[in-house]
């Protein structure tokens, strides 16, 4: 509830733009309600819907085949002395094509399942998208405040440069040193915000929306879920669930499908008519009379044309199974990837923890000897470089961490912890 809240505060403000303060009192919006937001509107969901409700049309223009269709004629003729009109009015039936009608339905139905997993698939990008920008803004944005929280330290430590040189304690170049750090760590502060704007509008466009009214903010997240299953467990799972496999599978029955039905390019069609013919005219008798009959074609050389469209697709077959194994390949090494980027994450936040109190601590002693006359600015500088660069590092660390279990989901093509309901899910897609 809390996420569709905010979902439909932003919402109204993209109907009604808010003024300049907007930014400080506007919206905030959590992860859920940004992924929201992006499913609602990323227009790569609504070609992929567009593509699905087109191959269900393709269906019905399939099964029209087996449906009989009805016609009305007419026509009219005047000659020199005489004129006459005509009128019918028939309905034709397929009785029988040796299968291939039925065989291009069930085609139909194994392309139409497979835009439909294709689509899955694109909303699980869409959902990684956003997280991965929703995650830089969030790493982006602390870095500014680190940035400022560098500057202030070093401002501090120019005013204690300034005061040591007033007392003799220490020479100019001190104070020029310490004025120097200043104006480096407030480039820094500018590149930082740059970098946050830029990640922020990293994240507007994984909305999947073209302009953004500016003023909403983010709430700060992190994912610490722990995950312990082996890669083989993994694998298993993200062969159970990922969409673009299943897609696949339905693309090798729609191709083995599409064999069949070219082999039966020369099977027999037998079909069946019926009519009411009505003619009217001065010069002869009018009247009308029923008809009805069959019709029986026989194919019984094409010229190889249909050897050659089986063995079109059978190629095709081929290279779709082709396809498959080679996007096989491709999710054992996400999942793999994922799950190292995991537990190199996971190591990454424990060492900067400690570098951080590690850092901060040679940064108080050397401010403090800096203050009684016994430290150097360099020293001092060295110290303030390290404790924010640590800083900046432990930053990193939790926010790859989270990152890396969303990859870790986009690879399994589900959430780490749906073990056991990939009947269910499956159900889902296709009522989807």
């Amino acid at each position: 509830m809390k996420g569709l809240a905010a979902l439909l505060l932003l919402l109204s403000c993209l109907a009604f733009p808010a003024g300049p303060s907007s930014a400080e009192e506007g919206t905030l919006l959590d992860l859920e309600a940004c992924i929201a937001l992006a499913l609602a509107n990323h227009p790569d969901l609504r070609s992929g819907a567009a593509r699905t409700e087109g191959a269900e049309a393709v269906i019905r223009q399939k099964e029209a085949a087996l449906r009989p269709t009805v016609e009305l004629s007419s026509s009219f003729k005047e000659k020199e002395g005489s004129d006459s009109s005509t009128a019918e009015a028939a309905v034709n039936q397929l009785l029988s094509d040796g299968g291939r009608t039925k065989a291009s339905i069930r085609i139909a139905h194994y392309g139409r399942d497979g835009k439909a997993r294709d689509l899955e698939r694109t909303r699980q990008t869409v959902a990684y998208d956003v997280k991965e920008a929703y995650f830089g803004l969030l790493k982006a944005r602390k870095d500014y405040l680190l940035a400022l929280e560098t500057a202030e330290i070093y401002r501090e430590q120019l005013e204690k440069a300034k005061v040591s040189y007033e007392t003799g304690t220490v020479a100019r170049s001190d104070v020029t040193a310490a004025q120097v750090d200043l104006s480096q760590a407030e480039l820094d502060v500018i590149k930082t915000r740059s970098s946050r704007d830029v990640a922020k509008a990293e994240l507007s466009k994984s909305l999947g929306l073209l302009v953004l009214a500016g003023g909403y903010d983010i709430a700060d997240v992190e994912d610490d879920r722990e995950v312990s299953f082996s890669f083989e467990e993994a694998f298993a799972r993200a062969r159970e669930f990922r969409p673009d496999l299943k897609s696949l599978e339905f693309s090798l029955l729609e191709a083995e499908e599409t064999v069949r039905y070219q082999s039966l390019g020369l099977n027999p069609q037998l079909s069946a008519s019926g009519g009411y013919d009505w003619s009217d005219g001065s010069s002869s008798s009018s009247g009308g009379e029923w008809a009805v009959g069959l019709s029986l074609a026989i194919p019984l050389y094409d010229g190889g044309l249909t050897a050659a469209k089986t063995a079109e697709a059978r190629a095709s077959l081929a290279e779709t199974q082709a396809d498959y194994d080679s996007q096989l390949q491709q999710v054992a090494l996400e999942v793999r990837t994922a799950l190292l980027e995991i537990d190199e994450a996971r190591q990454n936040i424990a060492a900067t923890e400690m570098t951080v109190l590690q850092a901060r601590e040679n940064l108080d002693l050397s401010m403090g000897r800096y203050a009684v006359g016994v430290g150097y600015q360099l020293e001092v500088r060295q110290a303030t470089e390290d404790y924010n660069e640590a800083r900046k590092e432990a930053n990193a660390a939790r926010y790859d961490y989270s990152l890396a279990l969303a990859s870790l989901e986009k690879a399994l093509g589900g959430e780490i912890d749906r073990a056991g309901k990939a009947e269910e899910h499956e159900k889902e897609v296709s009522r989807g």
